[in-house]
């Protein structure tokens, strides 16, 4: 069942993983941030019941995560959108660790 379940997972992020790089090629960089806020708002609200029962609090976590999806696509493409060849490097490593 476990591994049922771990596909499943996959085949949702993979999809995303897909989308977002499909809205960040034809719909630019304001669509993935809008997608990534409205996930972590819903994530956010859903977690929020976690008194009613914990499986709302793994639910939510699955749109939170479906969010980090469109956030983690776009370091690079805010990289090279804001800064200077020079310092493209140095703004992509601290995007990523505090990201992260």
């Amino acid at each position: 069942m476990f591994l049922l379940g771990n596909n499943v997972a996959n085949y949702i992020i993979e999809t995303h993983v897909i989308l977002s790089l499909f809205y960040f090629k034809f719909k630019g960089l304001y669509i993935n941030v809008i997608i990534s806020i409205v996930y972590s708002i819903i994530g956010t609200y859903i977690r929020s019941k976690l008194y009613l029962s914990f499986s709302y609090a793994v639910f939510g976590h699955i749109f939170i995560g479906l969010a980090s999806v469109h956030v983690s696509n776009s370091v690079t493409r805010i990289s090279v959108l804001w800064f200077k060849p020079a310092s493209r490097v140095i703004a992509t490593s601290f995007m990523v660790a505090f990201y992260m």
